[in-house]
């Protein structure tokens, strides 16, 4: 490890019911799980100089007092078998909390650093308002953090349907999936008052207030901006704004393989940023209907990349551009197919290894594939400014033959959020993936 590659460290407090994680002995964010919350979640949750992004818990006296249930990050849904997971909180009336359902935590299973990353491990149970378990959750989260000061957090959680439901609905519902609640100073300037309802038809009321210090603006993969990114689909949306006059950007990536990808959004100028690929009818207006449902033996795996940047990484002829949006990736694939055979590297250079003989049009399709998927990332010669992306500095975690590249690729890397590719790319488009990755480390010619 080099002077400049921080430190990430996770510390377990069972009794506190807390796991922290820290970078450089800096606070990062917590995974806690205390009793007045209805669902485990990440709070607070830091940049890398220290500004928080997150609303307070409670909310602090500057800051929108709606919406208790939004805290942290968090991972549920409106309809599970007819059970509002969303929206529960200690603020609803005994007689609705049959209706609720909460997802509790069982058991922290890992919790593990390794130089500028930790994991942790955990199971969960989604029980609803009569007490039955419908859903047993495991979730890996990879904390990590660059040398350029962009901090990410992995999340990717397998819900799998308890033992004796059959077959677990999650019918199509505006309330989910992937919750963020920001902070004041991230909200959408043009908020006004007004009233939100919820899918069970409970009314938030929102009053105005005042915009001094609130900069917050959303903007989505295919381009649509503050207000017009609700209801659309996209790979990834970013929201970017200035917090005592300095720039910050929160982003949340999808990954392709998830249910319903690319995910719709759920994302609210009052402070809601949240991603739900479940949710589609009620985000298209009746476009799209999805009805989704997890049967036993089948479980569903969601994968997701959120990205905290002291920056504001921008847009360029439809492309972001900058440093800072090189980390605008999921090293495990989201954007990039080619980034799969780079999530990590380690020094050394292996021997070129033979690959399937890719015709013409497989290396066409590669090349466009990297033109249009991953430059904007990696660079268009390869050497991105944040080493774990950069393809010409030698340095290879998983190999550098064509062998073990094609490898990555095509099986992903188990234990982390690297999915497999092999489904969805042809061994010759493979092959010239990893011929086209390889050519960057001049080394290796």
């Amino acid at each position: 490890m080099t002077a400049q590659t921080p430190k990430v460290a996770i510390n377990s407090k069972p009794a506190e019911k807390k796991v922290e994680v820290t970078v450089d002995g800096k606070p990062f964010t917590t995974y806690m799980w205390p009793d007045s919350l209805e669902k485990p979640v990440l709070y607070p949750i830091n940049t890398a100089s220290g500004t928080t992004i997150t609303r307070g818990f409670p909310p602090l006296a500057n800051e929108r007092q709606d919406h208790p249930h939004h805290v942290g990050l968090w991972f549920n849904y409106g309809d599970v078998n007819g059970f509002d997971f969303w929206n529960n909180s200690d603020a609803i009336k005994p007689e609705q909390k049959a209706k609720m359902g909460s997802v509790e935590h069982r058991e922290v299973v890992k919790a593990e650093a390794k130089g500028d990353h930790a994991t942790l491990q955990v199971k969960a149970d989604w029980v609803s308002g009569d007490g039955k378990t419908l859903l047993n959750e495991a979730t890996t989260f990879t904390f990590r953090a660059a040398a350029n000061g962009a901090r990410m957090i992995d999340r990717v959680t397998t819900l799998a349907a308890a033992k004796g439901t059959g077959t677990v609905k999650l019918p199509d519902n505006k309330e989910g999936a992937l919750g963020l609640r920001v902070i004041r100073a991230l909200e959408d300037p043009a908020e006004k008052s007004g009233e939100f309802k919820d899918a069970a038809g409970r009314v938030t009321k929102m009053a105005n207030m005042d915009t001094s210090g609130v900069s917050g603006q959303y903007l989505s993969s295919e381009g649509k901006v503050a207000g017009a990114v609700w209801g659309t689909r996209g790979n990834w949306t970013k929201l970017s704004g200035k917090v005592n006059g300095k720039d910050v950007t929160v982003a949340i990536l999808d990954a392709p393989g998830n249910p319903g990808y690319p995910t719709y959004w759920h994302a609210r100028g009052y402070g809601l940023f949240a991603a739900n690929p479940l949710g589609q009818s009620a985000l298209s207006g009746g476009k799209d209907t999805l009805n989704f449902s997890i049967s036993e033996g089948t479980p569903a795996t969601f994968r997701y990349r959120i990205l905290v940047l002291d920056a504001n990484p921008t847009m360029v002829n439809g492309r972001v551009v900058g440093a800072a949006a090189v980390a605008l990736v999921m090293v495990t694939g989201a954007t990039s197919s080619v980034a799969l055979a780079q999530a990590a590297k380690k020094k050394g250079a292996a021997k070129a290894a033979a690959g399937p003989t890719p015709t013409a049009a497989e290396v066409a399709s590669a090349e466009e594939a990297y033109k249009t998927k991953c430059a904007v990332c990696h660079t268009p010669d390869g050497n991105s400014p944040i080493e774990q992306m950069n393809f010409a500095d030698g340095v290879w975690k998983h190999g550098s033959s064509m062998k073990e590249l094609m490898n990555t690729i095509s099986e992903g890397v188990p234990g982390t959020a690297m999915m497999s590719f092999k489904t969805q790319f042809t061994p010759g488009e493979i092959a010239a993936l990893a011929k086209k990755v390889r050519g960057f480390d001049k080394k290796l010619k």
